[in-house]
């Protein structure tokens, strides 16, 4: 089964793939996730508890989440993913894990199963000394979200 997260009436729904092609979907949660998404909507399994913790790890996910100033800033949300009956609870409210008067455009990595366990942030500072990114963008300090 393939999922899709989307914007919708101010949150987030849930939508499933109804074949292989992912040319169709069906919504299946109009309200997966009660905040809008920001600058395209980051969801990521975290990793499991840093060396030495055995509880459960919480929380599960992260997902990029608008605060007060619109779209595509470095704030999220975080919460429990539940796969069995595909609900997203305990979550919290957005939070921004960088800050700074030109952050903007926070970035998550991508682990494949049995690679790299960690997950990485980093955002784009603007303004630094201009807006364009492409000639003299500065990134922020990387930061392992565990």
């Amino acid at each position: 089964k393939y999922n899709l997260i989307a914007i919708h009436s101010g949150g987030e729904a849930r939508f499933e793939a109804l074949d292989s092609s992912f040319g169709k979907w069906k919504m299946v949660d109009p309200q997966f996730i009660g905040t809008r998404g920001g600058g395209g909507g980051l969801w990521h399994e975290l990793p499991g508890n840093v060396d030495g913790v055995t509880d459960k790890p919480w929380p599960t996910h992260i997902f990029q989440a608008d605060l007060a100033k619109g779209d595509g800033r470095p704030t999220f949300v975080l919460g429990i993913y539940n796969p069995e009956n595909e609900t997203y609870t305990n979550v919290t409210a957005p939070t921004p894990v960088d800050l700074g008067h030109n952050v903007v455009y926070g970035q998550l990595s991508h682990s494949e199963p049995g690679g790299d366990p960690r997950t990485l942030h980093i955002s784009w500072l603007a303004g630094t000394p201009s807006r364009d990114c492409a000639t003299d963008g500065v990134m922020t300090s990387i930061r392992d979200l565990r």
